[in-house]
């Protein structure tokens, strides 16, 4: 069995956005204003995760590539192409960039150390008490 393609995940995804807005095939310019929100939060986060590790030249290529993909859809979307049928493929290619930059992290997140647990007092000894 063959796995789905960028463009087959792409008309998924289509299909799920329209069917959330009510089987509406076109999105109004607010909603898309909000789907570009989401990219540039994904943009933005990526582009952290590079801050963090300047020299990762596999995390700088991924964070250009969603700068790309990003661009090539808003040109796209604003020319005219606010349908599911362009907005979808095109969330899935952002989606797909967003999951290279996380594979191209070298760093491990921070985590703070788990306190220690608190000490615990135990009954005083017999030889103790007889002191």
């Amino acid at each position: 069995m063959n796995e789905p393609g960028p463009g087959d995940v792409g008309i998924e995804t289509a299909w799920m956005i329209s069917d959330m807005m009510g089987y509406e095939e076109q999105m109004r310019s607010h909603k898309v204003q909000v789907m570009y929100n989401i990219w540039k939060d994904f943009r933005s986060r990526c582009n952290d995760r590079w801050m963090n590790e300047i020299e990762n030249e596999d995390l700088m290529q991924a964070h250009e590539g969603m700068k790309e993909v990003i661009s090539r859809c808003r040109v796209r979307i604003d020319g005219g192409g606010n349908h599911v049928a362009v907005i979808g493929p095109c969330h899935a290619e952002v989606m797909g960039a967003w999951r290279r930059c996380q594979a191209a992290v070298k760093l491990q997140p921070y985590r703070p150390p788990e306190p220690a647990p608190p000490a615990t007092t135990s009954a005083p000894s017999a030889a103790s008490e007889a002191r």
